[in-house]
């Protein structure tokens, strides 16, 4: 298998074998949306977990005949806060293969920052990663909140909001601001501690949302 790019292609993009894009391509032509099953206690949303994921897709990617492993591109790497509480960075490198080819690339990587609570973490990790780069490669449906439904175009990016209480507290337009502060997961978790128990009750999903799209933002900077 050559990992010479083709003329034109972008640096660092490899071409895909034909093999492998028609496997992909006969996985999402028999995908399905996935339900979400699971319920994160903290926020009180529903979410599609890594094994909802797995389910829908074990199946369909056996009778394609494609292989999606999970390697650890680099060695973790701890760190800890001011506070004395210790977090990992786990980077993630995705190999895709099938009978006839493998292949990966520089943007087959996932980076998954987390407080480091025991070896259950690594784990949570590399779940996390293996969900959200399944989803994107095979186009899964799960009925996940999208950003047009929690973000109002008419007013600059914030959230849609309804609470005359959390308006007139200015508690959300500071936990907004908190958020799109934090430059570390660290400082993000402490947001999260501080907020959630002070913003109304129909809040708590979409400041779940806010907290993840900048876990996100957060992310994609180490990456």
């Amino acid at each position: 298998m050559s990992y010479l790019r083709h003329p034109g292609s972008p640096a660092g993009i490899q071409p895909k074998h034909s093999s492998i894009v028609q496997a992909i391509c006969d996985v999402q032509r028999k995908m399905e949306a996935v339900k979400k099953s699971a319920k994160n206690q903290h926020g009180g949303y529903q979410y599609a977990s890594a094994d909802d994921i797995y389910a829908a897709l074990i199946l369909r990617m056996a009778e394609a005949g494609i292989v999606i492993d999970c390697l650890e591109a680099v060695s973790p790497e701890v760190s800890k806060s001011d506070k004395g509480s210790q977090w990992v960075k786990v980077t993630f490198q995705f190999v895709i293969s099938t009978c006839e080819a493998t292949w990966t690339d520089a943007t087959c990587r996932r980076t998954v920052m987390l407080p480091l609570t025991g070896p259950q973490t690594f784990m949570a990790a590399q779940s996390y990663a293996e969900k959200t780069y399944l989803r994107s490669l095979f186009k899964i449906p799960t009925g996940d909140m999208e950003l047009d439904e929690i973000y109002s175009a008419d007013d600059g990016g914030g959230l849609k909001v309804s609470s005359a209480a959390a308006k007139r507290n200015g508690v959300w337009e500071d936990a907004q601001r908190a958020v799109a502060e934090a430059d570390d997961m660290m400082a993000l978790a402490e947001v999260d501690t501080k907020f959630r128990g002070n913003i109304p009750k129909q809040w708590r999903d979409p400041f779940s949302d806010l907290i993840a799209r900048r876990q996100q933002e957060i992310m994609a900077a180490f990456q």
